[in-house]
């Protein structure tokens, strides 16, 4: 009798590769931070050396490319050998490489945040609320910081979802362009793969529009509306994330796996 591979077992296989690739990336960050300190010393000389920017000019485009590489790593693993050929249901490998991709992509935000944290409290004096209200700039002078905290930390968790649900969109087309496949010589394949494509970017510029007037709209002091947004939002996301899930566990079961 075949012994079944459980969800933690499969999450420790699929998450290994993805913390060291979390490393490298992270230890990338680090070394254009100390590139960047030192730009500036020979620019502005010592006085003008910023640890703060340094963080977040650093960081920019680190979070693009953690989303790509993940999403790389994640459709690479569902058609590896190396992890189909395990003896797991398909409801345990699609939750388990889910689950080491968001944990993954959480590792390297919170230790990036944290560093940008520290290198920000060190240029503000350590007031949080100056920094939340600097980084969402047109806050409402209402919000104590404890509420300003709230919303900042609400916005986060959202798009941190949003990103997930993302991922979760990126395999139900390469699970759909699978299935198709079957039935389409190989041009009409190309072809929807590049429909696909195009209607996949719109509707990640879509909802990023989405959220960026969501963040504009919170920190607007529509303290009447504020509690119904935050709701509908983060409902319409996880209901979202569980129709697609549901789809790709489907479509892995009966078309991926039998052509892989």
């Amino acid at each position: 009798m075949t012994h079944v591979t459980g969800f933690k077992a499969m999450f420790r296989a699929l998450w290994r590769p993805k913390f060291h690739d979390m490393n490298a990336i992270l230890g990338l960050y680090l070394l254009v931070m100390v590139i960047s300190l030192v730009l500036q010393g020979f620019h502005d000389g010592l006085n003008g050396m910023s640890l703060a920017n340094a963080a977040v000019g650093s960081g920019s485009g680190f979070g693009l490319l953690v989303f790509v590489w993940l999403a790389w790593q994640m459709e690479k693993d569902h058609t590896s050998a190396t992890y189909r050929q395990m003896p797991a249901t398909n409801t345990s490998f699609y939750l388990a490489e889910l689950t080491a991709t968001a944990v993954g992509a959480l590792y390297f935000l919170v230790v990036r945040s944290a560093i940008m944290l520290v290198s920000y409290l060190g240029f503000h004096g350590g007031n949080v609320h100056q920094l939340l209200a600097e980084l969402f700039r047109g806050a409402h002078s209402d919000y104590s910081p404890l509420q300003l905290g709230g919303i900042a930390t609400y916005i986060v968790v959202l798009f941190f979802l949003v990103g997930v649900l993302a991922w979760m969109l990126i395999s139900t087309i390469h699970f759909v362009v699978t299935t198709i496949s079957a039935f389409l010589p190989n041009v009409a394949q190309w072809l929807i793969k590049l429909v696909l494509a195009i209607l996949l970017i719109v509707l990640i510029i879509r909802v990023m529009v989405w959220l960026f007037e969501l963040q504009h709209t919170l920190f607007n002091g529509l303290t009447e509306q504020l509690v119904p947004i935050m709701a509908y939002s983060f409902v319409a996301v996880v209901l979202a994330a569980i129709v697609l899930g549901t789809l790709n566990v489907y479509l892995l079961k009966h078309w991926v796996e039998a052509k892989y």
